[in-house]
């Protein structure tokens, strides 16, 4: 497996790390597994083996960073990945909005972002490919606008090189800003 969310270190406990590592394993057996196994069933999984609360944070991330590690072999390759998240939205929704979530939602949602955001780091900000998978988790309703901006909001320095990442995905932020104010005017 590549980066995904399993490069996480420090300043989280053993245990913490211990069952992210634990949920990328259940992931990305599933995801490659033969028939596919139901989103619903990896969301069950995921639940039922992530028992602390701040590892329950990372689910998101965790795998966001599986769904994108599976067509890892040329990141450079929008489609490939573009076509992964598309075909994973209802994984990636269960994850992202999880039932009784609450306000908690935007924290899940700017979590899977920093999951998009590891990413494409990891492989050397690919031109454009953040930018495009934002606007395809818009589009797909797996990432509300909320999300969107706690994840540009948040300060947490989990992820690296922030200040790229909002310089990737400035022309997002503009287009959600523009089609923010659109819908109020109707």
């Amino acid at each position: 497996s590549g980066g995904g969310a399993g490069s996480l270190s420090a300043p989280w406990p053993p245990e913490v790390l211990e069952q992210i590592r634990s949920m990328q394993t259940l992931v990305f057996a599933a995801l490659r597994a033969e028939p596919p196994v139901e989103p619903a069933e990896i969301w069950k999984s995921l639940c039922a083996r992530t028992t602390n609360e701040r590892a329950r944070a990372f689910i998101p991330a965790a795998v966001m960073g599986c769904v994108l590690d599976v067509v890892r072999e040329d990141p450079l390759k929008v489609t490939p990945i573009l076509n992964a998240i598309a075909n994973r939205a209802t994984l990636l929704q269960l994850v992202s909005q999880p039932e009784g979530a609450g306000a908690g939602m935007m924290v899940l949602q700017a979590s899977m972002l920093s999951g998009v955001q590891k990413f494409c780091h990891d492989n050397g900000w690919p031109p454009g490919l953040m930018k495009k998978i934002f606007f395809l988790l818009y589009e797909k309703d797996i990432v509300f606008e909320r999300g969107f901006l706690h994840w540009r909001e948040s300060l947490v320095k989990m992820t690296p090189d922030k200040d790229e990442a909002l310089l990737q995905v400035a022309e997002f932020f503009a287009w959600l800003e523009t089609a923010d104010e659109e819908a109020g005017a109707e």
